[in-house]
């Protein structure tokens, strides 16, 4: 081809290809290559793709054919009934190695790691009604090692360390939403050692020392708000031994002693919701036990209690209240009040008008024993309450009853009242009761003593008051 020349039809050395001496116009070689490549196309077609080479099928072999034992690698085991029971790696016709279980179902019990037919090792899943209860380490067929349990039934998730199937040593479980519900140290399953419990809402419930899944020695139960509740001993999940139970409204100890199965008995301190000292001594349910004191002194009364007693009066009857207890401890020992702005000593038998009398500064406390326990508006902690609904007696109103109507705040019937001291309340009855009038009473015994229940009716308290006192030996 001659070289072009000059620029004529436009176009410039730009446009053409020098191969040797010859020049060859770009556009045109270009356009009888695509010709070339069509015509190629219309005679031979598109080249076919090179199959990719078949996989080899997995051999399968029934449970009891003789050749299985020589196999080793991957294979399929099928039951009579022509069923993929384990597809996975033998050796010698042993499962070993990597391998699925399924049952006669069809569905898939177990897929991880397998020595000579039992589930050994890690990477394990374990599967019950198609569903996934397992995932972690395996040996001699059950959980061993570190791993995560599914319970379905109870929907909750446990993971930490497995021994024989059970969590042993640090772990924790789940609620099925997440939650977490229990943590610390198990054996068998069930919280051993230091730990605690939540509620679903994930409040701390529980902390402390377990003993099969239980509060044993130390620990805390809070409320499922989560404001502590008590602190102290346990036994087997119960208040057992020395321990402090709050005010779970207020945030404060209420009471605290020896608890005996769950019930504050016997040494106790109570508190007041201000955090004051109340009372130190025999205790019940959170109560002073007031029949401790029967047969004791008053100066052994006050030394249990911390607040001043309110003293009622009638005749040759006395009782010292504690209105925040509920209690009054009455006697028949001469008592002797006095009156600093009256010109001489008034006796009690001997009423004056005087608005200050006190009880006599030389009275000798222990002296004054306490015959009869009283509580009015609730039982008497820890004495026997009765049995029937039918009334074992009646008796006339006495003071008894007028003493427990004004600490109710009660109107009286046939008796004045009038406070004749900072803590002196006089009684005196306006006539004497007519046999119309009288009370139904109930009398029980127990442990020796005789308690003598009095309801009323038609009140907001149905149990008027309940005495005990020493029951009289023939």
């Amino acid at each position: 081809m001659d070289k072009p020349q000059g620029n004529q039809t436009g176009l410039g050395p730009k446009d053409y290809w020098h191969i040797g001496p010859v020049y060859v116009h770009k556009q045109l070689a270009l356009l009888a290559l695509a010709g070339l490549s069509a015509a190629v196309l219309l005679i031979f077609g598109l080249p076919s793709p090179v199959p990719a080479p078949e996989a080899a099928p997995i051999p399968a072999f029934r449970y009891d054919d003789p050749e299985l034992a020589e196999q080793s690698g991957m294979v399929q085991v099928l039951d009579g009934q022509d069923r993929v029971r384990y597809l996975g790696e033998v050796a010698a016709g042993a499962y070993t190695g990597r391998g699925k279980v399924f049952n006669e179902a069809g569905e898939l019990l177990y897929d991880g790691p397998l020595a000579e037919g039992v589930y050994e090792g890690g990477d394990a899943k374990v599967y019950r009604g198609g569903t996934l209860v397992y995932t972690g380490e395996m040996a001699a067929n059950l959980y061993e090692g570190q791993g995560r349990r599914i319970d379905p039934a109870a929907g909750t998730v446990s993971e930490g360390q497995f021994s024989k199937g059970f969590l042993e040593g640090q772990g924790r479980e789940f609620y099925a939403g997440g939650t977490l519900l229990r943590e610390g140290s198990f054996s068998c399953g069930l919280l051993e050692g230091e730990g605690a419990e939540y509620s679903p809402e994930g409040v701390l419930l529980r902390e402390g020392t377990f003993s099969a899944g239980l509060l044993h020695g130390e620990g805390r139960a809070y409320t499922a708000s989560g404001r502590l509740l008590y602190e102290g001993q346990f036994w087997r999940g119960v208040y057992h031994g020395q321990g402090t139970i709050y005010d779970t409204l207020l945030n404060v100890r209420s009471a605290e002693g020896t608890f005996v199965y769950g019930t504050l008995t016997g040494q106790g301190t109570i508190y007041h919701p201000s955090g004051q000292l109340l009372y130190t001594g025999q205790v019940y349910e959170q109560r002073p036990r007031a029949d401790a004191f029967l047969g004791l002194s008053l100066a052994e009364v006050e030394e249990a209690f911390t607040t001043h007693w309110t003293l009622y009066s009638f005749e040759g009857t006395t009782a010292f209240v504690y209105p925040y207890f509920s209690l009054m401890f009455l006697t028949e020992s001469p008592i002797r009040l006095v009156s600093p702005g009256a010109p001489e000593e008034t006796d009690l038998e001997e009423p004056g008008l005087y608005e200050d009398e006190i009880l006599a500064p030389d009275t000798d406390k222990r002296a004054v024993l306490i015959t009869q326990a009283l509580s009015y508006g609730q039982p008497l902690p820890c004495v026997a309450q009765p049995e029937t609904d039918i009334a074992s007696g009646r008796h006339a109103p006495g003071c008894r009853e007028w003493f427990s109507a004004f600490a109710l705040g009660d109107s009286l019937e046939g008796v004045g009242v009038r406070q004749s001291g900072p803590f002196i309340w006089r009684f005196t009855p306006w006539f004497q009761t007519e046999s119309g009038q009288a009370v139904d009473e109930f009398r029980t015994e127990g442990a020796g003593l005789e308690t003598m229940t009095v309801y009323q009716n038609q009140k907001d308290t149905p149990l008027w008051y309940q005495t005990a006192q020493w029951k009289e030996v023939p």
